[in-house]
Order: structure tokens, then sequence, then C-alpha cells
């Protein structure tokens, strides 16, 4: 019995002495607190003017990157209305190009009407050679009867020459001067290429 109160006696002294050094581990704590607390917030001070150090030099880049953007957007809106301005200037080009060739095309055409009617109109259905006929200048469609022949600046061969022509080529004469005929631009009838020897001409194709 004895023995029990003295283990109990001596818990409850363990108790307190616990509890001693438990309240003044606490007080310690408490007192330490405040340090460890007021370092704490230096720390995160300094963390605080980093964070704006760093922020203020993201802003700075990003500002630098909208310039920059900016500015590779403004060259891009240049270049776009540069490659209009050629897009334009180059369908305008194609327009002209095109109102050219219709133009070249019908003259073509009334050229090409022109010529079949004097073919029509001055063309027979004789199979013989030319004889030379001593009449008054008219537009007649005659075709080179020899393998090669010579244009003379003038009527006879003491003239230089003036070009040639070949077996089957079509010539427009306009008038006789001896045996020789003038052969003029079929576009200008006024306009004289050269001379031909009227032995060398005939009214049809060789051959028919």
């Amino acid at each position: 019995m004895f023995r029990a109160y003295l283990i109990i006696f001596v818990l409850h002294l363990c108790f307190v002495f616990q509890g001693c050094a438990t309240s003044e581990h606490v007080e310690l704590s408490s007192k330490a607190e405040p340090k460890e607390f007021k370092m704490t917030k230096e720390e995160m001070r300094n963390e605080i003017e980093k964070l704006k150090i760093r922020g203020l030099k993201l802003r700075r880049q990003i500002g630098i990157l909208e310039k920059e953007n900016q500015r590779i957007r403004d060259e891009n809106e240049s270049q776009m209305a540069s490659m209009r301005d050629q897009n334009e200037l180059l369908n305008e080009q194609v327009n002209k190009l095109k109102e050219e060739n219709q133009r070249i095309s019908d003259k073509n055409q009334v050229l090409t009407k022109k010529l079949a009617e004097l073919q029509l109109k001055h063309e027979t259905p004789s199979s013989k050679s030319y004889e030379p006929e001593k009449e008054g200048p008219e537009i007649k469609v005659m075709y080179v009867q020899k393998g090669s022949v010579r244009v003379r600046s003038g009527p006879g061969i003491s003239h230089q020459t003036a070009g040639g022509r070949r077996l089957g080529d079509k010539v427009f004469t306009k008038d006789l001067e001896g045996d020789w005929y003038r052969i003029v631009d079929p576009e200008d009838f006024d306009k004289t290429i050269g001379w031909i020897h009227g032995s060398l001409l005939g009214e049809m194709p060789p051959g028919q």
C-alpha cells in the first residue's frame, strides 16, 4: 500500500516537472516567434521587391514585343498594299493587251475579207501562163510560176534586186510597163515593192 502511494507521489512530481518544462518551452517558443516572424517578413519584403523588379522587366519586354509586333503588322500591311497596287497594274496591262489583241484581230479580219474580195474579183479560171496586156493600172492577184524569182527595183534586169519570191507565192500587181509588172504592198496599193517580169507570173497557182 505504501508503495502504491509512493508511486503515485512520484508520478505526480513527474507531471509537475513536465508541466513546468512545457510552460517554459511554450514561453521560450512564444518569445522566439516574433523574431522568426520578423525574419520571414523581411524575406517576404525582399521577395516582393524581387518580384516587382521582375514584373517591371517583364512589362518592359512586353512593351518591346508589342512594338515589334506592331512594326511587323505595319510592314505586312505596307507589303500587302504594294502587292495590291502591283496586281492592279498587272490587270490594267492585261486589259490593254487584250484590247490591242482584239484590235489586231479585227484589223486582220478586215484585211482577210478585203483580200478575199480582191482575189474573187480578179482571179479567172485559166490555166495558161499570163500573157502581158497593155492595159491601165489594175490590181490583180497573181502567182509566181518559177522556183525562184528576183524582184527588181525597176522594170528591167538592169535594175538592182529588191528581194525575191518563191514558187507559188501570191503577189499583187498594179500596172504594167513593157513586160514588167509593178508589185505593190497588199495593205497599201500605192506602195511599190518592186517589179517582176510578166512571164514569171500566172493568174492561177502552179499546177492548177
